[in-house]
């Protein structure tokens, strides 16, 4: 049966950072089963983001890639996307090129059933201007 792993033991916040968003759910995992499922049951799992200007849905998209140990080398793939409203948010601010994303949880579930769960650290010096906006768009 699978199990969950966390991962936030394993991956400290860096100095100048803080945490942003938390317990995200990838966007779009569903539609990259194969990726997703590689990644959740692969070791040393890491993720990184990407921003997508020139998707045709959102100007805002950023890629979520995760990479993992494979036999001979890390393996990577795009695993999905940060959500649309945190994904217009960062970009609101200016600050989407700055953040980096922390690994919170994976799941190798059953029936091709993944789920990956990721945090959001941002620059310190700009968080009172993303809680001031987050604040008014509620």
């Amino acid at each position: 049966m699978p199990k969950a792993t966390y991962h936030l033991d394993r991956q400290p916040i860096p100095e100048g950072f803080r945490i942003y968003f938390d317990r995200l759910p990838v966007a779009g995992l569903f539609a990259r089963k194969p990726e997703a499922g590689k990644f959740c049951g692969g070791k040393d799992q890491q993720l990184r983001l990407q921003l997508d200007p020139a998707n045709e849905h959102d100007r805002n998209a950023i890629r979520i890639y995760g990479s993992w140990k494979g036999w001979l080398a890390r393996e990577e793939g795009h695993i999905g996307f940060v959500p649309a409203e945190e994904a217009a948010l960062l970009a609101e601010l200016g600050i989407a090129d700055r953040v980096l994303p922390r690994l919170l949880k994976t799941y190798p579930g059953t029936d091709d059933y993944s789920e990956v769960l990721f945090q959001i650290l941002g620059p310190v010096e700009t968080f009172p201007a993303f809680k001031s906006l987050r604040q008014r768009l509620r």
